[in-house]
């Protein structure tokens, strides 16, 4: 019985993760609940029903029940092709399991030919050396990226930021702050902004900067407060904290 147990129960946390993630009716989630086998065919089934949906599901399924098995995956279709297509997905996948310098070593290896000066790869490298505590070779990637409009309000120039002021570079990281510091947009970067005020010494200029984003936010209609619900709370603490 426990060996039937176990595929199923992970077959069914499977399904539900599926379907609560990608916005599938309620009803979904009560089918398979109630009943986990069956339910977790009729629901692969509806949304997975031509040959390509079937493939991509069983691998995902495989690799909830083998933690490893899409990342050896991903390691034989890099050796056996190194494309660079198969070798950024295995370098994602490192990253996203915090093996950093096996990743950047395989981004490294893309930036070559048409490829030498790609900024999509630049980013993904930029913040897997931030992610590793390599902030000087953050900060020398993200100096190349810096003219790139696309770059400019994205994540991973929070972590050049950081980076800059890691290596002591501080007024140049408040420069880099204040391009984000968009009115009415780029709450997380501006919240990164107010604690690197508060790890500056500048307690009054943070609190002043998450009160004002505190004002935006309550300014919002009620749907913008619960798409935002977790941002207010986390700038709530911060400015009660000081």
């Amino acid at each position: 019985m426990l060996q039937l147990y176990s595929p199923v129960f992970l077959l069914q946390a499977f399904c539900l993760y599926h379907a609560y993630k990608n916005g599938a009716d309620q009803k979904w989630l009560w089918v398979i609940i109630i009943i986990p086998l069956l339910g977790c065919v009729l629901y692969l089934f509806d949304r997975f029903h031509n040959q390509d949906n079937v493939e991509t599901i069983t691998e995902n399924v495989k690799g909830t029940m083998k933690p490893n098995y899409l990342l050896s995956k991903m390691e034989e279709e890099a050796q056996f092709s190194g494309t660079v297509v198969n070798k950024t997905r295995l370098a994602d996948e490192y990253t996203s399991k915090e093996k950093y310098e096996r990743a950047i070593a395989l981004y490294e290896s893309c930036l070559e030919g048409f490829n030498k000066d790609d900024p999509q790869l630049l980013m993904k490298l930029l913040k897997a050396n931030y992610l590793n505590n390599a902030y000087e070779e953050a900060v020398r990637i993200g100096e190349k990226l810096k003219s790139e409009r696309f770059f400019q309000n994205t994540a991973e120039k929070i972590a050049y930021a950081i980076a800059l002021q890691k290596t002591g570079a501080i007024a140049l990281a408040e420069q880099v702050f204040q391009e984000m510091d968009i009115r009415f947009t780029n709450y997380k970067h501006r919240i990164e902004y107010g604690n690197f005020l508060l790890q500056t010494n500048r307690p009054q200029d943070a609190k002043a900067k998450f009160a004002t984003l505190l004002e935006e936010l309550n300014n919002m209609d009620s749907l913008e407060k619960r798409m935002k619900k977790d941002i207010i709370q986390e700038v709530k603490r911060l400015y009660d904290k000081i």
